[in-house]
């Protein structure tokens, strides 16, 4: 009986020191990261019916927070796109690193086509996520208008430089010219429901 009584007192010291643990536990988990969730939804509002059609109120209730707490963390739409612009670029740069393990600028260049063959779906229903933000952010001439540029510029540059690798002088016209290929076969299979139209141009 003694030793029945020193195993479960045993077992009741163990049971109270895993509740404790797990008590503990849960305390120090950080919190949700609820700036993360308001970036992403806009993201994702922004892209699917424009900047100008999405409120504040639309951002927090696709993040699932009281728009109260929205102010916390973005002022304005405004910075909520700046933000999502530093995201973008960050996506790029991310992607970009990737392909620069290929040592062929061919192979680089062919990465950066068969990215944007694999979003052809997604750019039918909702059109470019960069270029149509800054066509709608570029027609009021707006500083964040000049943000959105500068991260399709920073594709260009990237193009530019695997056109440069491989010796064209006549690199920022070909970099131009591809990346004005690109565009416009979106706009066109978002127009006309084709994805196939990005297909055939990415092959040319």
């Amino acid at each position: 009986l003694d030793t029945d009584r020193k195993v479960a007192k045993l077992v009741g010291q163990l049971t109270d020191t895993l509740i404790s643990d797990r008590s503990f536990m849960a305390q120090s988990q950080p919190p949700q990261d609820k700036r993360t969730d308001l970036t992403n939804a806009a993201q994702a509002l922004f892209y699917e019916q424009g900047f100008g059609a999405t409120s504040l109120a639309n951002v927090a209730e696709r993040a699932g927070v009281p728009l109260g707490n929205v102010y916390y963390y973005f002022k304005t739409k405004d910075s909520l796109v700046d933000a999502i612009l530093v995201d973008r670029r960050a996506q790029f740069d991310a992607m970009a690193q990737q392909w620069e393990l290929h040592e062929d600028p061919k192979d680089r260049l062919g990465a950066f086509l068969d990215m944007n063959e694999a979003s052809r779906e997604m750019v039918t229903k909702n059109g470019c996520p960069v270029g149509g933000l800054c066509m709608e952010l570029n027609k009021d001439r707006s500083a964040l208008g000049t943000k959105a540029a500068d991260v399709l510029r920073r594709y260009m540059d990237w193009v530019t430089a695997q056109f440069q690798a491989m010796g064209r002088a006549d690199a920022d016209d070909l970099s131009a010219r591809l990346l004005a290929s690109i565009q416009g076969a979106m706009l066109m299979a978002n127009t006309f429901h084709d994805p196939d139209i990005i297909s055939r141009e990415l092959v040319r």
